[in-house]
């Protein structure tokens, strides 16, 4: 048994196959660490981008966050409304043209 740096065991099956048991976190819990990774990392202004690539970009990575989200949402009703609040926490509040005309 060895352990990496980030506080996993790495075991040996019966087959020499390596697995890997956390002692830290529970899939969920992961998933919630991976999500809040996801959303500070996020250009959110991406639509604004005039490069195609950049927004195509940022098309992929909210695709990934709100595959995460799902993902989360298979643990229950309580971990997909703290999913959604994180989620919405990070995101900003763009206005509407509307309220410009105010």
């Amino acid at each position: 048994m060895t352990k990496n740096r980030i506080n996993t065991i790495n075991c040996e099956d019966k087959f020499g196959n390596m697995s890997k048991i956390s002692q830290v976190a529970s899939e969920c819990e992961y998933l919630f660490i991976q999500l809040e990774k996801q959303c500070m990392d996020h250009d959110w202004y991406f639509q604004y981008s005039n490069d195609g690539a950049e927004w195509r970009r940022g098309q992929q990575h909210e695709s990934k966050i709100l595959d995460t989200i799902n993902s989360i949402q298979k643990y229950g009703e309580d971990q997909l409304d703290e999913a959604m609040k994180m989620f919405l926490s990070y995101r900003p509040e763009i206005p509407s043209p509307e309220s410009y005309t105010k």
